[in-house]
């Protein structure tokens, strides 16, 4: 996002939409509201009390819920065009999520594949989906399989190599 460029704002709060619905739905329609009526204060003032609500949205991490809760919305774009097949595939991983029996990632790569095939453009730029760079993706896997890490405890720090 361009440095104090108030259409870079706009795209910013369009593409993190989801992210920030996962984060905090309060903070998400304050920080809309201030989108919404960009050019009622002066633009300092606006970045000013934007990143005050974007740190706040940002304060904690997401719950399970608020992801479960995306993916089923993400599905609902386009569960009319999916056969009955691919439906009940992607309820059933949805219900192994909510168990912790699969990570989200295995919802995620789904309904990616999704927006690809539809070329539904509003999910594809959505940052939820596509949070950091993928060099950057550590999945955790050994030589003695899937360890999945919950970086979000204090204490765990990430290993680096």
């Amino acid at each position: 996002m361009e440095t104090n460029s108030t259409q870079g704002l706009i795209e910013f709060q369009s593409n993190n939409k989801l992210l920030l619905t996962a984060y905090s739905q309060k903070e998400l329609h304050i920080l809309g509201r201030l989108v919404a009526n960009i050019k009622a204060m002066p633009t300092d003032q606006l970045f000013s009390e934007y990143l005050k609500h974007l740190k706040e949205a940002l304060k904690h991490p997401p719950r399970p819920g608020s992801n479960i809760n995306i993916a089923a919305k993400s599905f609902g774009y386009f569960s009319d065009k999916l056969e009955q097949p691919e439906k009940k595939l992607f309820m059933d991983l949805l219900e192994s999520y909510k168990r912790g029996a699969v990570p989200f990632s295995a919802l995620a790569a789904i309904l990616k594949s999704w927006f690809t095939r539809f070329d539904e453009k509003y999910l594809l730029s959505q940052t939820f989906y596509w949070p950091y760079p993928e060099e950057l993706i550590d999945i955790g896997i050994s030589s003695t399989g899937y360890e999945e890490r919950d970086l979000w405890k204090k204490g765990e720090e990430p290993e680096l190599e």
